[in-house]
């Protein structure tokens, strides 16, 4: 009887013990995600900050102020959540990217950063990630051939 009840408690505290490590190690994991997320999103604006940047740059312009000041606010929020998020295979990629002086051209980051927004979104969402993958290019196609209609297409739904 006492023996029974021995293993019963060792059995009902191992299971009891099971159960909240795996439940920190999915709580764990749930935040990662929310933050990989973070990251993901603050990319994209980042890419749009820089897209003005490169942009610029082609027609041998110097960047806009407004839009360097985003890049660089956005840089750093991400930076900010890159601490926590020590095991992303991506985070030395992602730190150049922000602030790494070895592109030739802001084009070369600008794909760069698109680069990185596809491998992340390929692990956060994938169909998501194709489809404005799609939009992006057929965007930055009428841009290169037409950029006057372009801008008069993205004047009709941008606050600009």
């Amino acid at each position: 009887m006492t023996m029974t009840f021995l293993t019963g408690l060792l059995t009902g505290l191992l299971v009891s013990a099971a159960g909240t490590y795996f439940q920190r190690l999915s709580a764990k994991k749930k935040t990662q995600e929310e933050l990989l997320f973070k990251v993901y999103m603050l990319l994209i604006e980042l890419k749009s900050a820089h897209f003005w940047i490169g942009s610029r740059e082609i027609r041998g312009e110097p960047p806009d102020s407004e839009q360097a000041k985003k890049f660089h606010d956005r840089a750093w929020q991400i930076a900010d959540l890159l601490r926590q998020l020590d095991q992303l295979p991506e985070l030395s990629a992602i730190a150049m990217v922000l602030f790494g002086l070895n592109f030739n051209s802001e084009a070369e980051r600008g794909e760069e950063i698109q680069r990185l927004l596809d491998v992340l979104g390929i692990k956060l969402n994938p169909r998501y990630n194709a489809a404005m993958k799609q939009v992006s290019t057929v965007n930055q196609r009428l841009m290169i051939e037409n950029f006057d209609e372009f801008w008069r297409r993205k004047k009709k739904t941008w606050p600009l």
